[in-house]
């Protein structure tokens, strides 16, 4: 949220607003703006709907929808996800569907942790993955997340047309 700029009557997409906690502090930063906020799951839109529907009324619009996929109607200014790239495995596409959905000069800003942060954890995981009594429940299984490094991101986020490309990690020692 910090590195937002924001004059306050922009019209910005939250992709993956899960339970609309984060999207309330972004309403609280545009007081003559609205946000449509994006989930693929029908119970977080509705979790979403119930926190910031009697707070914030008509300035909301709750959309269920495939990042990877969508297509919304009017453009819009920004767009900002936290916490949800991850869960999205072709990257190169979502950034394509971003892209289209922003009006020109528009921006992303996107927080997507973890994958520096839990590669000890997955890496563990892989081992025991690998041993019994665990193989053969494993057998044929793939990671249901994708975290890209900051190079592969910039290079997916240029292709999809975005020009002032900026990913970094947050490195813990």
């Amino acid at each position: 949220m910090k590195r937002l700029k924001l004059r306050g009557d922009e019209l910005v997409l939250d992709a993956g607003c899960g339970t609309g906690r984060l999207t309330a502090e972004l309403l609280e930063r545009l007081p003559k703006g609205s946000v449509i906020v994006v989930d693929h799951s029908e119970n977080m839109l509705r979790a979403a709907s119930e926190y910031l529907g009697p707070r914030f009324g008509d300035r909301v619009t709750f959309v269920r929808a495939d990042l990877q996929t969508l297509r919304i109607e009017e453009k819009v200014d920004g767009i900002l996800s936290t916490a949800t790239f991850h869960w999205i495995k072709d990257h190169s596409q979502l950034y394509r569907h971003l892209y289209q959905a922003l009006k020109p000069g528009g921006w992303l800003v996107a927080q997507c942790g973890g994958g520096p942060n839990l590669s000890r954890l997955l890496g563990r995981a892989s081992v025991l993955m690998a041993q019994e009594p665990y193989v053969r429940f494993f057998s044929g299984w793939s990671s249901p997340w994708e975290y890209a490094d900051d190079i592969t991101t910039a290079e997916w986020l240029r292709a999809a047309g975005f020009v002032d490309v900026r990913p970094a990690w947050n490195r813990r020692p």
